[in-house]
């Protein structure tokens, strides 16, 4: 190799191993410390006064059905990569206790969306995990988004 793409290399290697393992180990420590420390109500925040209405549609093949009815006298946003997917929040059993674990935290192609007061819309889930899985997303108050609700949208649960 001559000198001059030795020192390309050497001067591009470096720097691309650092933000590889930056990047592992923001993966790494988000998994440990779970998605709750990042998700909780701050100071000045308050949960939605109403939640909307979850219910199970189907759930086959790893595709589960979720219909959401907003009853909650305020119009919601929610983020997403589509109206029908939005950000997922997960918890596994770790004996018989609940943990947080990985979230949908890639925000490319994710936008906020609407669901108006009395109205509804079925959300596709995509969920193959063979373990016990708790399955949550974020709605807010349009008009105000400090006022917030985690909802759980889906639950398996062998016992």
């Amino acid at each position: 190799m001559s000198g001059k793409k030795e020192k390309i290399k050497k001067r591009f290697s470096y720097p691309f191993f650092l933000l590889c393992l930056f990047v592992f180990y923001s993966a790494l420590v988000s998994e440990l410390k779970g998605w709750e420390k990042f998700v909780s109500h701050k100071e000045g925040e308050s949960e939605l006064k109403k939640a909307p209405i979850v219910t199970l549609k189907d759930s086959k093949d790893g595709k589960i059905l979720i219909e959401i009815k907003n009853n909650t006298g305020v119009d919601l946003s929610y983020n997403g990569y589509s109206k029908n997917s939005p950000q997922l929040f997960f918890k596994k059993k770790k004996g018989k206790t609940w943990v947080a674990a990985g979230w949908q935290r890639c925000g490319t192609g994710m936008t906020p969306h609407l669901l108006k007061d009395n109205e509804s819309i079925t959300f596709e889930l995509y969920h193959e995990d063979k373990e016990e899985v708790q399955i949550f997303t974020i709605f807010k108050a349009r008009e105000n988004n400090k006022i917030f609700s985690i909802i759980k949208l889906y639950e398996k649960n062998e016992g």
